[in-house]
């Protein structure tokens, strides 16, 4: 490389460790590359700055100094340039400690747990909704009476807990609030808030719209045949759901609507896969036997495939002493 004048070495693999960064699409194969006269890639930026850029791109951390306020600020308008996460997006998984353990009684387990401001608020296996500090005490376990086994998400604003075709609603104080007048007969799958409605996946495939200020139901997406809803996701103005075509099958479909109820995008993935919406961006990752997939969308309508992996492997970090251990 020639950056500003300053000549550096490095491989392609470490310059597009960060695929979706201005240099993992340079160096992605896809684009011609301008080179001065001795055939290196020119980018034309601060040669002294692009050290610590690639120091990061090396070792994942970040080296700034500790005297020079400026400096930093000079580095991550660097690091802004080229697309690269800045040191509050970056989490070193070697250097997470955990600091509070929560146990619950003998015979009872943990189900699912979702953050609810201050807390940690858990469905136990006993169906007893429990509500944790920061300090991981227990604060109270949430009244409600349900036959089987409850699931629990969460809003900014309220905590909703369902199971079968019952939906039990919290304020941000955890104070009971009036329920959904529900349909009978629809099993709920999921639930999730999404452009002033409370969408509501079910079992038949259908995700009905409850309006969130009356709680009655105002419109529905329509399912598609043979299909259960298993997740979904909010997604700037738009609602990804993953569907599955019934429990003894692998076979996965994510279906996106836009606010006018209309599908914008549909993906079928033969596979086992799994759905993530994490900073903007929607990753799908799909298993067939030993390999794995990793794609992620940008844009409201999924249109871009940016990263395709066919080949991966899975690291297992042990949190208390940073050792990684690479498994097939």
């Amino acid at each position: 490389l020639n950056v500003g004048g300053t000549p550096y070495s490095t491989a392609r693999s470490t310059l597009t460790k960060f695929r979706d960064s201005m240099l993992g699409a340079m160096f992605s194969g896809q684009f011609a590359l301008n080179t001065d006269r001795d055939g290196r890639v020119f980018i034309d930026r601060d040669g002294e700055l692009f050290a610590p850029v690639l120091s990061f791109l090396r070792t994942g951390r970040w080296a700034l100094p500790t005297d020079s306020p400026l400096l930093v600020e000079r580095i991550r308008c660097e690091a802004e340039y080229f697309g690269l996460p800045w040191p509050q997006e970056v989490i070193d998984f070697a250097t997470v400690r955990p600091v509070r353990t929560v146990r619950l009684e003998d015979q009872v387990s943990f189900v699912e747990a979702v953050a609810f401001g201050d807390w940690l608020v858990a469905a136990c296996s006993d169906f007893v909704i429990r509500v944790y500090s920061a300090d991981g005490l227990l604060q109270q376990a949430l009244k409600a009476c349900f036959s089987d086994q409850p699931y629990v998400v969460s809003s900014e604003t309220r905590l909703y807990a369902f199971s079968g075709n019952e939906i039990c609603m919290w304020d941000s104080d955890l104070d009971r609030l009036p329920g959904p007048d529900y349909p009978q007969g629809e099993e709920v799958t999921h639930l999730a808030e999404w452009l002033g409605w409370l969408a509501c996946g079910t079992e038949s495939g259908q995700v009905l719209l409850l309006d969130l200020g009356d709680l009655l139901v105002c419109g529905a997406l329509a399912a598609p045949d043979g299909y259960t809803v298993l997740k979904l996701h909010p997604w700037n103005r738009i609602l990804v759901v993953k569907y599955e075509l019934h429990p003894d099958d692998s076979s996965r479909l994510v279906r996106v609507w836009d606010e006018h109820r209309n599908v914008r995008h549909e993906v079928n993935f033969p596979q086992n896969m799994y759905t993530l919406v994490f900073s903007n961006k929607l990753y799908v990752v799909v298993q067939s036997g030993s390999t794995s997939e990793i794609r992620s969308f940008s844009g409201d309508d999924l249109q871009s495939v940016i990263t395709r992996q066919p080949e991966l492997t899975y690291v297992l970090k042990d949190c208390t002493n940073g050792t990684a251990t690479s498994l097939p």
